[in-house]
C-alpha cells in the first residue's frame, strides 16, 4: 500500500480535529451538529473524521486574497 493510501485512510478524533484547528472539541461538536464541519464516519459508536474528509473540507473554504 501505498503512503498517499495509507495517509488517505487515517482517521481523527474530535479532538485531535479540535487541535488541528486550535479550537474547542465543543466547537467539533457544534460544527457537527449544525451540520458545517467535515462528514463525520462512525465507526463502533465512536465519531470520527476521514482525513481524506478533513482535507475536502479544508478545500472546500479556501478563498482567494483580495
Amino acid at each position: 500500500m501505498s503512503k498517499t493510501a495509507q495517509t488517505d485512510s487515517r482517521f481523527l478524533t474530535i479532538e485531535q480535529l479540535a487541535d488541528r484547528y486550535q479550537v474547542s472539541a465543543q466547537t467539533v461538536r457544534d460544527w457537527r451538529r449544525l451540520g458545517t464541519g467535515p462528514v463525520v464516519t462512525k465507526i463502533g459508536g465512536l465519531v470520527r473524521f476521514a482525513l481524506a474528509d478533513v482535507t475536502a473540507w479544508e478545500s472546500q473554504r479556501r478563498e482567494a486574497s483580495a
